[in-house]
Order: C-alpha cells, then structure tokens, then sequence
C-alpha cells in the first residue's frame, strides 16, 4: 500500500499523507462491499435480516464510529459510510450479522431445495454404506436404531468410547466427519460428540466438528462480545481448508462447541439453570428484558443438561442439510403454545431441542414428541 501511495503522490503532486490516505480509504470501502455483499449472501441462504455495528473502541476511535457501535441495522437497508463501515477515511470499523434476526422461514425454503437436488443413486449408495467404528466393521442398515441401542446404554459391535483426544478424533473421522479437532475439548466432550454423531444417518453429519475457537482461528467464524456465552454454533458456508495431511479439502457443514467459555458439561448446565433463574426472577420484578432477551415465559432453557449441547448442533447440522423431518413442525407449534419456553419458540430451536431431550431421556420431553422421535427414520 505504501508503494501504491507512493506512485499516486508522485502523479498527482499531492503529499504522502493524503496519497496513502485515499489508497486506504478506498481499499476500505472495497472490502465493506465484498463484506455487505457476503450479508447479502447469507440472508439469502441462511435467514439472516440484520447486521450489528462493531467499532475498534480505543483511544483513536471517531465520534461517529462510537456513536453506531452495537447499532442493529437490516441488512436491506445497509449503505457504506451512512450506517455501514467505512462511515470516513481512515475508517477501522466492521459490521457483524445478528445472531438475533434469522428468518427460520428463509432456511427452511434452502433446506428443502437442497434435499431435492440429492440424487437418488447416492442416497441408495450411503443407505447401504459399511461404517467403521473404532476398529471394527459394523453393518448399520439401521442408523437410527443401532444408534437409539447406544444411548439407551445398550451394547453393540463397534468401540466409541476413546481414552485419549488423538483417538476420539480418529474414531470421528471414521464415522463420516472429514475433518475433527478435539484438541481444545475434554475428553468427555469428545466420545459425546462421537456417540451422538451415530444418532443421525453417515450422509447426514457434519463435514468438520471442532471448538469454536479453533473454528474462528481458521477464519470460518467470527466470535464478538455478543456470542462469547453461546454454547454452540452450526453454519452451512462451503469453504476450502488445509487439512491435516497438508491437503486442501472442502467443509461445508461445520459444528463448533464453545469449550473455551464452557470446559465441562457441568459448566454449560449450571449457566443454563443460573439463565433460567435470573429471567424468572426479572420478570418477577415486572421487567420486560433480560440480557437482551424478550421473553414472558417461565424459562428459557429446556434442556439445561450439559451434554444436551452435542446433540442440539448436530440436530441444526441434519437439518440443515435434510430440512426438519415432515410432521414436527406441527407438534413444534403445539409443544412451543403448551410449555411456553423462550428457546422453542421457533421450529428450528424446538427441533433441535425435541432431538437433544429424547437422546439425552430428558423427563419433560412431551410424550407426542417423543412418539414422533421414536418412529422418525431419519
């Protein structure tokens, strides 16, 4: 940049300073284009309607740039330098999607489009697919049931449980995930995503399970202020990493587990249950909002289990690649209207949430949900 200053100075007869300015500013609002343009893209394909203001808060940060930081935009209504970065040379700001604005309705219609371009041939080919676990073979023409078996605590051929990390992560890359880093997890965190990736079909699971951490050390996720309490997170882009044999490969279903935030099970239930009991006790006081959630319910966590976390990403990962199973959303609707709880308000959540209480037996799970889940063929 410095050389391209350089060069303007000397064909413009203007100063250094003004040169090297004007190349930054405008090398800003290219990449605030390529970035509206990616929000543009992502409320297409994955429901997204608003963007969140995120400026550089130091010392050298404009009046402006403060004044919009945290601001909520819809992204429709985004325009460089009035309400989305650069707003004036020199700018250092951004702009982060809304994990609050996702249209369900908006990836629902993507998950069904996708669902019809899979091939017939290819379904009947994975359908019929010997899957290796641990170190045996194991015939699952039955995913759903053989997989039903381990959580009940009924045996079966084939070793999930590892001892160490570098196993565990082998054991899931056997299981259909191209890519698995268990490096900044617990051990235990690790066989739980290993037995509940066997309660969804091999074509069905994430193409790369990891830590959010690693997740956004790669570039495939931006962690804010906003997300550092989320549990987990699930995205559907198509990217191309190094994998671990020094080849590129392509990812696109990724899950990710807040395990920087979150080291134990134990720690994800008592910050559940601690979230819970706040929001009762606010809304006791008559107060509308809690920690930016508006919700009049009794609570907002259903399943306030640890281990429920695995199994509610992998829920959104099927699903976002195979849609929400035919039939739930009408029992979503009615389970949501009947237990009034924050988080199952939308069909999504309330999947995820109906897989995670029937794998982990939670008691509250409505007996008409846990029918469907018993007779789904996924």
């Amino acid at each position: 940049m410095q050389d391209m200053a350089r060069d303007l100075k000397d064909a413009t007869q203007s100063s250094f300073n003004d040169a090297f300015r004007l190349i930054r500013t405008e090398s800003a609002h290219v990449d605030g284009e390529v970035l509206l343009e990616s929000f543009k893209q992502a409320q297409k394909d994955l429901g997204y309607t608003k963007y969140i203001f995120d400026a550089t808060i130091d010392n050298r940060t404009s009046k402006i740039c403060e004044d919009e930081d945290n601001k909520s935009y819809l992204i429709d209504e985004a325009v460089i330098g009035e309400n989305f970065p650069p707003l004036h040379p020199n700018c250092r700001s951004t702009a982060v999607l809304d994990e609050s604005s996702i249209d369900e309705s908006v990836i629902e219609d993507s998950k069904q489009e996708e669902k019809e371009e899979e091939t017939q041939e290819k379904e009947q080919e994975q359908e019929k697919q010997i899957e290796p676990i641990g170190n045996e073979d194991v015939d699952f023409s039955n995913v759903v049931e053989q997989a039903r078996w381990k959580v009940q605590g009924q045996d079966y051929t084939g070793n999930i449980i590892a001892k160490d990390i570098e196993t565990a992560q082998k054991i899931a890359e056997q299981n259909g995930v191209i890519y698995a880093d268990f490096s900044k997890m617990s051990i235990d965190y690790a066989n739980e995503i290993n037995k509940a990736l066997l309660t969804i079909p091999r074509k069905f699971r994430p193409d790369l399970v990891t830590d959010a951490k690693t997740l956004q050390n790669m570039n495939l996720l931006k962690i804010n202020r906003k997300m550092s309490s989320f549990f987990g997170v699930s995205t559907s882009w198509a990217d191309t990493i190094k994998g671990k044999a020094g080849k590129y490969i392509e990812v696109s279903e990724k899950v990710a587990y807040n395990t920087t935030t979150y080291k134990s099970f134990k720690a994800v239930e008592k910050a559940k249950i601690a979230f819970n009991k706040e929001m009762a006790e606010s809304f006791a006081k008559g107060k509308q909002r809690f920690r930016g959630t508006t919700w009049t319910g009794e609570r907002w966590y259903f399943n306030t289990q640890g281990n429920a976390t695995i199994y509610h990403e992998l829920a959104h990962s099927y699903a976002n690649k195979n849609g929400i199973p035919k039939g739930f959303e009408e029992l979503g609707k009615r389970w949501a209207k009947e237990s009034n709880i924050g988080e199952i308000q939308t069909i999504g959540e309330a999947w995820a949430e109906a897989f995670a209480g029937y794998y982990i037996k939670n008691p509250e799970l409505p007996d008409y949900i846990k029918e469907f889940m018993k007779g789904l063929k996924l």
